[in-house]
Parts: structure tokens; sequence; C-alpha cells
């Protein structure tokens, strides 16, 4: 009885360590940071840049979000995709970074991938330019000075 109490024990033991290594192996895999991401973009290996990005944007990391944005854009490592661009931009620019709420307004101005919306750039233009975006400040002013999409507002 003793012998079969000390097996089941020395079983048990384990299949518990098995788990723990296979946990904290898988989480040095998933563990991988943006810097990590990063390196991987800038030096063209785009699959293991893909491959870190991706959960990272997934989870809400602004930067990997932007880079993720930027491989789609000029289909680095992946097929353009302007639309697949603009969403990981956007989940970017929702989060508040004003540099990309910049540039989402100049997609939406030019119909860069996206159908021409002047409504739409303003939007985003406004956001960046509240956050002090001098690019976005002078083309916001320049669409209200012209009324271009927007109403004349020489004080705006």
């Amino acid at each position: 009885m003793i012998t079969f109490i000390t097996n089941r024990f020395t079983a048990l033991r384990f299949y518990i360590l098995t788990l723990f290594f296979l946990l904290i192996s898988a989480g040095t895999v998933s563990a991988a940071s943006y810097e990590d991401g990063k390196q991987a973009y800038l030096s063209k290996d785009y699959d293991r840049a893909l491959e870190i990005l991706t959960p990272l944007a997934e989870n809400g990391n602004s930067q990997a979000q932007i880079t993720l944005g930027l491989m789609y854009d000029y289909g680095h490592g992946v097929a353009k995709d302007p639309a697949e661009s603009l969403k990981w931009y956007r989940m970017a620019a929702e989060q508040g970074v004003p540099l990309v709420q910049h540039d989402i307004g100049v997609k939406y101005f030019q119909g860069q991938g996206v159908e021409q919306d002047y409504q739409e750039a303003a939007k985003w233009w406004e956001m960046s330019a509240n956050a002090g975006i001098a690019d976005s400040q002078f083309n916001l002013g320049l669409m209200y000075y012209r009324g271009i999409g927007l109403d004349k507002n020489y004080d705006k």
C-alpha cells in the first residue's frame, strides 16, 4: 500500500512539474516584447515580426498596432491591405496616439486606401490638433478657412 501511494505521489509530482515547465516555456515564447518585434521588423524578418507583434497588438499595445499598420500599409511581409492597415492604425489612434490620428486624417482627406471623406479627416485632425500636432492644426484651420468639407469659419 505504501508503494502505491509513493508511486502515485511521484506520478502526480511528475505531472505537476511537467505542466509547470510547459507553462514556463509557453510564457517565454509569448513573452517576446515589442522591442523584439521592432528589431525583427527593422531587420526585415517580417515573419518573426508578425508572430511577435500580432498578439501584442491584439492585447492593446499601441506601438505594435502602429507597426502592424505599417506592415500592411507597405506590404512588408504581408500582402498590401489598406483596410487591414487602417484597422491597426485606428486601434492605436483610438488609444490617443496623436501622430497616428493625424495620419488617419491624411488618409481620409486624400482618399488613400479609403473613400475620401473630409468630415472624417476633420474629426481625426481635430483630435490630433487638440493634442498639439501643428500639422493637424494647420490642416484643420485650412479646411475651415476654405470651407473644405466644413462650413467656412474664420474664427476657428
